[in-house]
């Protein structure tokens, strides 16, 4: 009979401390009601326990039997009850950090998008010397007209094509396309090689 009551009493207050697990778990989770009524479960289970104790421990009777197998039933459960409570708080730690770098990852796509300039619609281009015309009518050149709407900048070369048309003279067929030849400048006006 000692060693139920033993049983009964430890069994009670492990049944209190999940009801208080399941307490601590409403702050993490946010959800007031379902914690909340699994914490008054668990102490309500605790509470029946502790009166059912009382009752033997002060009238030398009890309204439950007292049964060895069967506290030790009762008390194998309210260790995994316990167990159960305490394993779940990290898990709801994890997926709550998870949703906020989600949420932070969202954040900083929302931010780029928001930097991200688009060129979009029909831009009126002169067929001859390719300015852009703007909304307010005047003609610029293209990258100027690039430039001020986006972050994009230009640098300048010439392609294969317009060099054979142009500097027919400084350009040299090979299988890979046109080159210049190395030893010769392929512009007419720039300065020697040398810097002069």
């Amino acid at each position: 009979m000692h060693l139920s009551i033993l049983v009964v009493g430890v069994s009670t207050l492990l049944q209190a401390a999940a009801g208080v697990l399941a307490l601590r778990l409403i702050p993490i989770t946010h959800h007031r009601w379902p914690w909340g009524l699994v914490a008054l479960g668990f102490c309500g289970m605790a509470l029946r326990r502790a009166m059912s104790l009382f009752s033997t421990l002060t009238l030398g009777d009890s309204p439950v039997l007292l049964s060895l197998p069967f506290e030790i039933l009762g008390l194998v459960t309210s260790v995994l009850m316990l167990w159960g409570v305490a394993i779940v708080g990290p898990v709801f730690r994890e997926a709550q950090a998870a949703r906020a770098s989600a949420e932070q990852t969202a954040q900083e796509l929302q931010s780029a998008l928001n930097n991200i300039k688009v060129l979009h619609g029909i831009l009126p281009t002169c067929a001859w010397c390719k300015k852009i015309r703007d909304d307010a009518g005047q003609w610029q050149q293209i990258e100027e007209y690039v430039r001020q709407r986006t972050e994009a900048e230009f640098s300048h070369g010439i392609c294969p094509d317009c060099m054979k048309r142009l500097y027919p003279h400084y350009c040299q067929q090979d299988q890979g396309g046109i080159t210049p030849p190395p030893a010769e400048t392929p512009w007419p006006d720039a300065p020697e090689r040398n810097g002069t």
